[in-house]
């Protein structure tokens, strides 16, 4: 054989082996891959998405209407309850905060409020608070997430609106405490925490990160009505039980 034809020969056998082996090593990666997914399934592990998408909520359980019906009343005052948050339990320094309620106006770094503005914005919405203060703490969600569509095409369109309504309770229970109704103010909190609870429905990450940040929302207002004298052991009680009804995926 020609000293050309042999180079030809070798040159074309390390091209085949640069071709074959990663394809025959694809093809093994594929098979352990195949045990390891047979082996689970063997242990009860669900591995199809049919088999861990919740099961949907009977519509006489689902309050996911009721909080929509809710959001749909807030009015576009972008000055107050929109924009301009009201920030419960503000951190000064390190282990020290302010108690908003207690403060002569409501202020965050370069904006103010006053209370008469907060109160006429809390009004304007009162139907909607009325809603969401009928949300019990046991509430299910059902927003009717096609999971199917995978992550990226999923519409979380409630997940803001959730987020928004924790701040607005939060600014309607340091009103209230400012008024010295822990009544009104313990209600507004607990309408969070079901809130938050009522989410767990969707079993996704980011609907739990949103439920992170409520949660915490929730905490700064409980902190606001623990700085009350008025507050009574029974109002107490209620919120401690709503606040061990949650649940976090881990």
């Amino acid at each position: 054989m020609k000293r050309r034809n042999k180079i030809l020969l070798v040159v074309g056998m390390v091209l085949s082996a640069a071709i074959f082996i990663p394809v025959i090593h694809h093809f093994q990666l594929r098979a352990a891959v195949n045990r390891y997914k047979a082996e689970l399934k063997a242990k009860g592990e669900p591995m199809e998405l049919a088999q861990v998408v919740p099961p949907s909520v009977p519509p006489e359980q689902n309050s996911a209407p009721l909080f929509w019906k809710a959001v749909a009343l807030f009015t576009t005052n972008n000055d107050v309850l929109a924009t301009n948050w009201l920030t419960p339990m503000h951190g000064i320094a390190p282990g020290k905060a302010i108690i908003s309620w207690a403060q002569p106006e409501i202020r965050y770094e370069d904006w103010s409020n006053s209370w008469d503005e907060l109160q006429g914005a809390l009004a304007q919405n009162s139907e909607a608070f009325k809603l969401l203060n009928r949300i019990t703490h046991n509430a299910i969600f059902d927003f009717k997430l096609n999971y199917s569509d995978g992550f990226g095409k999923m519409k979380f369109s409630s997940l803001a609106p959730a987020k928004k309504t924790a701040l607005r309770l939060a600014a309607s229970a340091a009103n209230n405490l400012r008024r010295g109704d822990t009544d009104a103010a313990t209600k507004d909190i607990q309408a969070m925490l079901a809130v938050d609870r009522g989410i767990t429905h969707d079993r996704t990450l980011i609907s739990e990160l949103v439920r992170i940040a409520i949660a915490q929302i929730a905490v700064s207002a409980n902190w606001e009505l623990l700085q009350s004298t008025a507050v009574r052991n029974e109002q107490l009680a209620a919120l401690q039980q709503n606040w061990a009804d949650l649940e976090f995926s881990k």
